[in-house]
């Protein structure tokens, strides 16, 4: 039986909170982003309550440092992981599409926050493209975005440029 939208906005709470108690900044304003993007498909008040607790929790100045300097290491993670060869498998591809869906994710949270989160991701954006259309990759690429879709509750215009 597939969890409720609730359910998984409430166990990402729950995983915000250990992440902030160890000082893990970056996955835990992940997890913020996440709850504030999945509580705008909650219907009700509920959806409304949960959004307006992910961006009114506090965010300590260190935290915001630690975020930037996550979010440039992670683009550079996915250059990195695509300069390495022509072909790919699911699981490279669920995390190259992982780490860009959660990079959008982060950027539009600290920028509805009036946060600045300037980071230009078209260089990456770029070569996932090059990699979607490849003959060798392109039937690979279309699985992994569709099981991503299924299982993450989420808002990704990003992710949904590839139909």
């Amino acid at each position: 039986m597939p969890q409720s939208l609730e359910t998984a906005i409430a166990e990402s709470f729950e995983e915000y909170q250990r992440f902030r108690d160890q000082d893990c900044h970056y996955s835990a304003i992940a997890r913020l982003a996440e709850i504030e993007n999945c509580s705008r498909r909650m219907p009700g008040i509920e959806g409304q309550q949960w959004s307006e607790m992910a961006l009114g929790e506090a965010i300590p100045e260190k935290a915001i440092t630690e975020v930037h300097r996550q979010m440039a290491a992670d683009a550079r993670r996915i250059e990195h992981i695509l300069s390495i060869g022509n072909e790919w498998n699911d699981d490279e591809l669920t995390l190259i599409l992982t780490l860009r869906i959660t990079l959008e994710l982060v950027q539009t949270y600290l920028e509805r926050r009036g946060i600045e989160a300037a980071l230009d991701l078209e260089r990456v954006d770029t070569r996932i493209r090059e990699v979607a259309s490849s003959a060798q990759n392109k039937r690979v690429f279309n699985l992994v975005v569709g099981e991503v879709r299924d299982r993450w509750a989420i808002e990704s215009r990003w992710l949904y440029s590839f139909s």
